[in-house]
């Protein structure tokens, strides 16, 4: 949509309002809306999410657990890395061998990374060369992120393999007005760490443009508890965006990354070496578009490929991991009456990796619809299924219902869905260990949550229970892989309260619980986390966010100390455009662990200045 249009929508936003969330059937226009819209000239539109069911749909009308991350969220956040900022949410925990770059998992509601789909601007960066085929996000960077949707619980039958745990879905900074604008960002503290970043936007009548460049080098601290040889990382990163609006129905977008790391770590054991070393390559392109017709089109392919080299003291500590995906999305969707929503499409995932020296590859094809029925004014409900077909195990269904009732200020929310996990191509095709007659594993979920708010809708309080099953599972068992018969149960409870205390003070507190179903530890899990976060404005200038995490009852091989984590950031504006930054980590330089064996930071200092030209 063209710019001069949607300036000419912000002075008759009360008249759009009325019908726009509920009518508006086509993503292009919605997502420019969102993006482009300034409140401060309308009313504040009901926070819409755009992953749920692969289109823009208010959140009070989505059965499944969604948390929404915003750019402010972001920019308040005292953290460098993505991985840091996830673990402070609900349901969400993260285990990392050592300082940063090093190995990392990232797990929604106790299920293990392979469970788990990771989009970026809708490449999905799953690592197809690990054993269990894997997002790895330790290696991204917070600053250029702008928003992120969590979508908990089992989504394969919008999503495909993997889903079961859930979906994270982000989205990188694009520009925010008219013309060339640039902004950069420049750190330095503890352990010797300078973080640099620069972009470049440039937003026209038909164009959004956007190039971001991150260098972020820290000399580290070792990896293991017990040595002080330092582990050092180095990470250089590009992202480039653009979005082409040819007339009102049509778009055209092109994007990607190049992301180079390398640095030292101490190998399972863990084992202290300086020898031990990495360097990886990943980049990931995306090209797509939308057209408004009869139905909304949006067709868009995809393409990740990480390049790793590990190197050590001994043989089996030197070798390469190649592995790419490719896919391809094509979606439709319009609204065929005034309560009935349709979404459908077909997808296509190839992945290819080296595994055992041979060039190994799979494909997946699937059919996947949703259909939304506003059964009334208060109720919602979803109804969707997903067919596959795999080049391996041949083909497989899964499904999802859910409902969203609204009703004296209170949201009722709940879904049921099957989900599963294909096979990775190390499981299937590895020497000795690979098993080319594994069926995929298969997942079932039930999710009930509510959401209310009070005092005139300054405290908003939402909560989740939640069960999955998972079945059929894959495991290394008899001297290689196999299908074995037990079954992995995780069951929890997720609390997450806003609370806008003044005009001065806004605080938020995430809590979960996550257990086995005979409310045991899961490996790795906090069985108990809670974040308690502060943003205060102190002065015109000056603000803070102080973030407080609790953590309890965390087992790895043994159990491992319960501790407390103070983080604090100080903002003080210079002028419009300026900012210095100064925050401290670790606060009450807490000895604490997250992988048995495997250090964490001590108390470190860090100041910074933000700005824009």
């Amino acid at each position: 949509m063209k710019k001069t249009s949607i300036k000419n929508l912000k002075y008759s936003i009360p008249l759009i309002i009325s019908f726009s969330l509920a009518a508006f059937a086509n993503e292009l226009e919605i997502q420019k809306f969102v993006n482009e819209y300034d409140k401060s000239n309308s009313i504040i539109l009901e926070e819409i999410t755009v992953t749920a069911s692969k289109i823009p749909m208010e959140i009070s009308k989505t059965g499944s657990s969604v948390e929404i991350i915003s750019r402010n969220d972001i920019e308040d956040s005292d953290e460098i890395f993505l991985i840091d900022y996830l673990n402070s949410l609900s349901g969400v925990s993260i285990d990392q061998n050592g300082p940063p770059g090093m190995l990392s998992g990232i797990k929604i509601r106790g299920s293990s990374a392979q469970y788990a789909k990771v989009l970026l601007d809708g490449i999905d960066i799953t690592n197809t060369s690990t054993p269990q085929a894997a997002p790895y996000l330790a290696k991204f960077l917070l600053n250029n992120i702008e928003r992120i949707e969590i979508l908990k619980g089992n989504q394969s039958s919008l999503y495909g393999s993997q889903a079961i745990g859930g979906v994270i879905n982000l989205t990188s900074k694009k520009p925010t007005k008219d013309g060339v604008s640039n902004n950069f960002s420049a750190e330095y503290g503890s352990y010797s760490t300078s973080n640099l970043s620069y972009t470049v936007n440039k937003r026209t009548e038909n164009n959004d443009l956007s190039l971001n460049i991150q260098r972020f080098e820290t000399d580290g601290f070792s990896a293991t508890d017990k040595t002080s040889e330092d582990d050092g990382y180095q990470n250089s990163n590009i992202t480039f965006n653009t979005t082409q609006y040819i007339d009102e129905n049509l778009s055209i977008n092109f994007g990607g990354f190049n992301l180079v790391e390398k640095g030292e770590f101490d190998a399972f054991g863990p084992s202290d070496s300086s020898e031990y070393l990495f360097k990886e390559n990943a980049n990931g392109v995306k090209i797509g578009g939308s057209l408004i017709s009869n139905f909304n089109h949006s067709l868009n392919y995809s393409y990740y490929n990480s390049d790793r080299d590990n190197y050590g003291p001994n043989s089996w500590d030197n070798y390469k991991s190649k592995g790419k995906r490719k896919s391809y999305i094509y979606k439709a969707s319009r609204k065929l009456t005034d309560n009935y929503n349709f979404v459908g499409g077909i997808d296509f995932t190839e992945d290819e990796a080296v595994i055992s020296s041979n060039k190994k590859s799979s494909d997946l094809t699937g059919l996947f619809i949703e259909n939304i029925f506003d059964v009334n004014n208060n109720l919602t409900v979803t109804v969707g299924a997903r067919q596959d077909s795999h080049s391996k195990f041949g083909d497989l269904s899964v499904y999802r219902g859910t409902f969203a009732l609204r009703r004296n200020n209170i949201i009722y929310r709940g879904s049921l869905g099957t989900g599963y996990r294909a096979p990775s191509l190390y499981e299937l095709f590895a020497n000795s260990f690979g098993n080319e007659n594994l069926k995929p594993e298969k997942s079932q979920n039930i999710d009930l949550g509510i959401a209310t708010s009070f005092l005139e809708d300054k405290m908003k309080i939402a909560g989740s229970i939640f069960t999955n099953t998972i079945k059929d599972r894959i495991a290394f068992s008899g001297g290689g892989y196999n299908q074995i018969t037990t079954e992995e149960k995780r069951q929890g409870i997720e609390i997450d309260i806003d609370y806008n205390i003044s005009d001065r003070y806004d605080s938020k507190i995430s809590y979960s619980n996550i257990t086995d179903d005979d409310g045991e530890h899961v490996r790795k899990i906090p069985k108990n986390k809670l974040t308690y976060t502060l943003n205060s404005k102190i002065s015109e200038k000056l603000k803070n966010v102080s973030t407080l995490t609790y953590v309890s009852d965390l087992k790895d091989i043994v159990m491992l100390p319960d501790y407390n984590l103070i983080n604090t950031k100080f903002t003080y504006r210079l002028d419009n455009d300026y900012y210095i930054n100064f925050r401290v980590d670790n606060i009450l330089n807490e000895q604490y662990q997250l992988v048995n064996n495997y250090a964490t930071a001590d108390r470190s200092f860090y100041i910074g200045i933000d700005g824009e030209f």
